[in-house]
């Protein structure tokens, strides 16, 4: 039998996104919206995102433990980053299992976990969030369906690694799952059809990280699409390139990106349009097609953003005119060693910006890049950091770009030895324009 309830709003998804945006919509509320959210992972509500696997593996690998012990300590840190506070769901209806539209105002839930015993749920509602965030995006390559393979998502899951893998994605997950497991004294093979690892950062980091990589004894086969996969006789696979190189792995790891988690949603049922890149189309109000469903985060084509998601919480019951999304700049990090940070635009971008000047530094230990506006009063415009501590750097610079600061600031406020006083020594810097030879710090 089903059970019905009601509801102001439904958040679909217990992630970091999900939490926030029904905390907000209580928030916004004064505490009077019935909120329910509903989550479909394992654990219950996940208000803050665990930190990077490959961080975990290579910070575990760098203290001598095996990879047993390595993958216990990892899935110990990803739960307990996990827990919630019982104040951050005060107030709200939590319910495990697999939500989906059912037409325009209801949403079906069947229920699992612990909730599995009372059956589905059926919740009549003003408004739903759709915060379900993302999952693996796997390529379309002959033969892997029939091929063992793992992602970034279900590493943890491997109980032996062997002496051999092959990791396919030279994207930021793949590069530091690639580093971290040739740390546990395995062969890696990194494979991509890109000449280079993280195409889309600046050239010279992209240089910097291979370096790091092939030290760590990452072979790179890099340029040459994979077009084939195929099981091998020890469970392995055998992946084979556009150029005919071709890698045997006992181990494959599939780190070819992330795509919107829509699965079991019924969009059509309730009119939510899906664009072309496979994201739910939302308007400046994050409205979707259908008016009285909302969404945040990678579901709407986003990266993890929690000021989007508290937008998007607090739309859901905004009684006059719901608020317009400003995007705010985000730091992309690359969870390698040296580690990179980036925020707003790099040495490319900057070649297109009109009077944009930059400021480095590069030594040994890495490269900070500001770049910043022209005029008498420059403002920081991005930041690319690679180094130890490259992403609390970047954070510094993103809340400069959103405020609007002038870069004078951040020399103004460093203190020695902070993150503020590594860009301060780069701004310190003589200014080039974009493109022209770097100066070394000698």
């Amino acid at each position: 039998m089903t059970d019905r309830a009601q509801a102001d709003v439904v958040v679909i998804g217990g992630g970091p996104t999900g939490v926030a945006a029904a905390a907000s919509a209580r928030a916004a509320s004064g505490g009077s919206a019935r909120v329910v959210l509903v989550d479909g992972g394992a654990h219950g509500p996940r208000p803050v995102a665990g930190r990077p696997v490959a961080a975990l593996l290579r910070e575990a690998a760098a203290a001598g433990l095996g990879w047993d012990a390595a993958r216990t300590a990892a899935r110990a840190a990803l739960a307990d980053a996990g827990t919630p506070g019982a104040a951050v769901l005060d107030g709200i209806r939590v319910v495990l299992g697999r939500a989906s539209l059912a037409g325009r105002g209801t949403v079906e839930v069947e229920r699992a976990g612990a909730d599995a015993a009372g059956g589905p749920l059926r919740i009549a509602t003003k408004r739903v969030v759709l915060a379900t965030g993302s999952a693996p995006a796997l390529p379309d390559v002959t033969g892997l369906v029939d091929t063992r393979y793992v992602t970034p998502d279900t590493l943890l899951d491997v109980t032996d690694l062997p002496p051999t893998v092959a990791v396919v994605g030279a994207g930021r997950r793949g590069v530091a799952l690639a580093q971290a497991l040739a740390r546990f004294g395995v062969t890696v093979t990194l494979v991509d059809a890109e000449e280079r690892v993280l195409p889309l950062l600046d050239a010279d980091v992209s240089a910097t990280i291979e370096a790091a990589l092939r030290k760590d004894g990452v072979r790179l086969l890099l340029g040459s699409p994979v077009v084939k996969v195929a099981p091998t006789l020890d469970d392995g696979a055998w992946v084979g390139t556009e150029a005919g190189s071709d890698v045997a792995a006992e181990l494959l790891v599939v780190a070819t990106g992330r795509r919107p988690d829509l699965a079991g949603l019924d969009l059509p049922s309730a009119g939510v349009t899906v664009g072309k890149a496979g994201a739910v189309t939302v308007d400046d109000r994050l409205r979707t097609s259908e008016p009285t469903v909302l969404a945040a985060g990678p579901v709407a084509g986003r990266r993890p953003d929690l000021g989007m998601a508290r937008l998007a919480g607090a739309n859901a019951v905004a009684r006059l005119r719901a608020a317009r999304w400003t995007p705010e700049p985000l730091v992309l990090s690359v969870q390698t060693h040296p580690a990179v940070a980036v925020v707003g635009i790099g040495e490319s971008a900057a070649g297109r910006t009109e009077g944009a000047l930059v400021h480095e530094l590069v030594g040994s230990s890495g490269l900070v890049r500001v770049v910043v506006s022209g005029g008498r009063e420059p403002r920081v415009l991005g930041a690319t950091v690679v180094t130890t501590g490259a992403a609390d750097a970047a954070a510094v610079a993103a809340l400069l770009i959103a405020g609007g600061l002038p870069a004078q600031r951040l020399t103004d406020l460093a203190e020695p030895g902070t993150a503020l006083a590594t860009l301060a020594a780069a701004l310190a810097r003589p200014g080039r324009r974009p493109g022209t030879a770097v100066r070394s710090a000698g």
